[in-house]
Order: structure tokens, then sequence, then C-alpha cells
């Protein structure tokens, strides 16, 4: 799990739980909703909320030990659909980089 996605489900998971208890509470509720909120999989949801389902970061960290070869397939699928890889949003490119790697 990347950085920015483990800061993300951290948030999610405090946000849940200050949610869940209001302005007051004991150091004891507050632990003990973090961890409902994690037991729920509220974090997860939180960062997918945030980032997407895909781990876009995990995917091009991936893409890093195959090469220019998946890189050169991806400009190649973007530019079939008619957008310009020097152009591409992050999003595009990771898109992209997620169909040329399956």
């Amino acid at each position: 799990m990347t950085t920015n996605r483990q800061t993300l489900v951290s948030s999610g998971e405090h946000i849940y739980a200050v949610r869940r208890l209001g302005e007051t509470y004991s150091v004891e509720a507050y632990l003990e909703a973090v961890e409902l909120a994690r037991d729920a999989g509220e974090g997860e949801c939180y960062a997918d909320r945030v980032l997407g389902a895909t781990d876009f970061d995990a995917l091009l960290r991936g893409v890093e030990d195959d090469g220019e070869a998946i890189v050169r397939a991806a400009e190649s699928d973007l530019r079939a659909r008619g957008i310009d890889p020097t152009t591409a949003t992050y999003r595009e490119y990771a898109e992209a980089l997620s169909r040329v790697s399956r």
C-alpha cells in the first residue's frame, strides 16, 4: 500500500470515529471507534472514494520494473483513443498503463 493511500485510509478511519463519537469522547472511546472503523473497512472505502478503486501509485511503481515496453504500449493505447501521451492526465495515463499491463 502506498504512503498516500495509507494516509487516506488512516484519515478515513479517524473521520468515521470522530463522526460516530461526537464532540466529547475519551481516548479509550476514540481508539475503540477507530478499531470499529478499521474492522468495517471505512478507511479503505474513504481512500477508494478519494483515489478511485485502482491504486494508481502502486500500478505505476510496478511499471518501473517492466521497463519501457509497457510505457510505450500505454502511449500507443492513448494514441489509439485519440489522446496525446504528452498531454494526457495522470488518470488517463494510469488507466492506459492498467489496460496494457493485464
